[in-house]
């Protein structure tokens, strides 16, 4: 596992400079992370020459392989260079990864930002006595060792993470001849003192590797996302917009057909994804729907979200808020209206996680014409969230302590939630998550439950019987909040979460498969639904 056996030190040092003798130039720590027996991350940190006389350099590679957790988008890599004081207090941090390179700059009582984009945030922080990275226990090797030469174990720390952009406590207290995380891990040390494994739980297991580091030549994702790079170019049809907002620029797609009979703003489902409807390594067929309902004489609006494709991430975007992004779908419905035609209805559609934002809209504007929702949750997102804890659970062959660790801690961190103070999470392995507090709260309180019943216009609800993420169950729960004469409700046989045709053992690891297509059958039914339930009696049908 070390490329260097170094022997125990103990006993306080007057200059903390001499703490890295015990660490060498060169010295190079690697482990790799199982879950349920499979190794699935792995990661390595090296001490490299010191940049200045005051600061200590660590570099840090991470490999995620995806597949083995079920998700698509194959090995996603990432090296990372941390600058630091001898007693670890963290000076600059330089990611770089297939999205480009973000710089974190720490000075007292302040971390700016420059993301990838060339965004930059300025945050207030507390003191901070080192920097964590999700995935690199290899960094925590050198972190301990430091830590123990310098008698701080056992001890509370607060500890940044560029991750998330937050800083929680994190303590390390003596648990038998090891250490035991306020995260729940617990830390096994060899003879040298070095840290030979890490355990969490029963079903995740870290343990020492060739500590050979690796030598990269690029960062893009590997070809084990089923991804063909003719399959990438972006579509022709339609042609970019942009509007602003709080002074930035946003960019969209606007796909109009001649004489369009209606417009569509489509809203997304959640996380990062581009005015085409790319997500990583994921096409979510968000483009080819537009083409299909132009076909129809449908036109449409697509948006990146703030931090995708050509849109940089604004303020009060950083700190993920569920309102902040109600509050730029609303800029993207004012301007579809503005541009629609005199006459010509405008509908809003969302999938997933996008439908309940879509669902607010439609609650409180009144040149909205119809609803459409796609793959949406009618029960509270932590219900959804559960089924989707017991789903990994099984996909990866988690224990059974295993999964209910995970749905206690998500039951832990909703309870939190609705007590009405999110001041601070109410324990310390839930401290990772507390800066998702205002996107988790605000879907709580515009949930289709709260909103649905305000909703006077055509709605339809569409979903795939082969939808793993949200059951297709939640359809009929959604037309159970409305009017009967305002719901139409389409189940689509053998079309999973994406509406793309699935086989009967499907999984979330299929969706980096972009040979799959959204079902033409899904435009055709919005496209008839809209003639029938929104267009005014006499206009005739979308063709």
């Amino acid at each position: 596992m070390w490329q260097k056996n170094l022997p125990m030190t103990s006993g306080s040092r007057s200059d903390d400079r001499l703490l890295w003798n015990d660490i060498p130039i060169g010295t190079t720590c690697a482990y790799e992370t199982c879950i349920a027996g499979r190794p699935a991350i792995r990661s390595w940190a090296r001490r490299e020459e010191d940049p200045a006389p005051r600061l200590r350099r660590i570099v840090v590679w991470q490999e995620v392989d995806l597949g083995k957790l079920n998700r698509p988008g194959g090995l996603v890599r990432a090296v990372t260079t941390i600058d630091a004081e001898p007693n670890l207090s963290p000076r600059r941090i330089a990611v770089i990864s297939a999205a480009g390179e973000a710089v974190f700059r720490f000075t007292p009582g302040r971390v700016i930002v420059r993301f990838v984009d060339g965004t930059r945030n300025d945050t207030q922080v507390r003191s901070i006595d080192f920097a964590l990275l999700d995935n690199a226990p290899a960094l925590i090797a050198i972190y301990t060792r430091v830590l123990n030469i310098s008698n701080r174990l056992p001890g509370t720390f607060e500890v940044y993470l560029p991750g998330t952009l937050t800083t929680i406590p994190y303590s390390l207290q003596r648990e038998g001849d090891g250490l035991l995380s306020s995260l729940g891990e617990l830390m096994t040390f060899n003879s040298a003192g070095w840290l030979s494994g890490v355990a969490v739980g029963d079903s995740v297991e870290i343990r020492g590797m060739s500590a050979v580091v690796p030598r990269w030549h690029s960062f893009a994702r590997s070809t084990r996302a089923l991804t063909k790079k003719s399959e990438t170019k972006q579509p022709r049809f339609g042609q970019d917009i942009e509007i602003r907002r709080n002074g930035h620029r946003l960019y969209g797609r606007l796909s109009q057909p001649k004489d369009p009979r209606a417009f569509v703003l489509i809203i997304g489902g959640s996380g990062l994804h581009d005015r085409f409807g790319q997500s990583g390594a994921v096409d979510l067929g968000y483009s080819d729907l537009t083409a299909q309902l132009a076909s129809h004489g449908v036109g449409s609006v697509l948006f990146d979200k703030p931090g995708a494709g050509r849109t940089k991430l604004t303020s009060d975007m950083v700190r993920p808020s569920f309102a902040a992004a109600i509050d730029v779908a609303q800029s993207w419905l004012d301007e579809l209206v503005r541009r629609a035609p005199k006459g010509v209805p405008v509908i809003v559609a969302g999938h997933s996680e996008g439908g309940q934002i879509a669902a607010f809209l439609a609650a409180h504007n009144s040149d909205v014409a119809g609803l459409c929702l796609l793959a949406t949750a009618c029960s509270p997102i932590d219900k959804i969230l559960a089924e989707q804890i017991s789903l990994q659970a099984q996909d990866l062959s988690l224990s059974e302590s295993a999964r209910q660790q995970r749905l206690s801690e998500l039951q832990s961190l909703f309870e939190w939630l609705r007590s009405g103070d999110r001041s601070a999470p109410p324990s310390a392995r839930l401290a990772p998550f507390a800066h998702l507090s205002e996107w988790y709260g605000g879907l709580i309180d515009t949930q289709p439950a709260t909103t649905l019943p305000r909703v006077r216009v055509p709605v339809a609800i569409l979903h795939g019987d082969r939808d793993i993420q949200v059951p297709s169950q939640e359809a009929r729960a959604l037309a159970g909040l409305l009017p009967q004469d305002l719901a139409s409700v389409k189940i689509f046989e053998g079309l999973d979460h994406l509406f793309k045709r699935s086989g009967e053992a499907s999984n979330i690891r299929q969706y980096g498969d972009r040979r799959r297509k959204i079902s033409r059958d899904v435009a055709d039914w919005i496209a008839d639904w809209i003639a029938k339930a929104v267009l005014p009696q006499g206009s005739g049908q979308c063709d």
